[in-house]
């Protein structure tokens, strides 16, 4: 009974531990998004979340776009 006891404590340490280190690697990802979203939106160079000016600029300056989806 103890043993299966301490099985169960460690199980449920290990899905509380997810919980928490999942909730921190998301705010961090949300932040970088946030802080991309700061760094490019006054450089005219990059074109942020406006596709249709995005091929717009492509074909004007005959070059290739890269896409990411987020």
């Amino acid at each position: 009974m103890t043993h299966r006891l301490s099985g169960f404590a460690v199980l449920l340490a290990l899905a509380a531990a997810n919980v928490v280190f999942g909730q921190s690697v998301q705010q961090t990802r949300e932040m970088a998004v946030r802080n991309d979203i700061k760094k490019f939106q006054d450089d005219d160079s990059w074109v942020y979340d406006n596709f249709d000016k995005a091929i717009a600029v492509a074909k004007e300056t005959d070059r290739p776009l890269m896409v990411v989806f987020r």
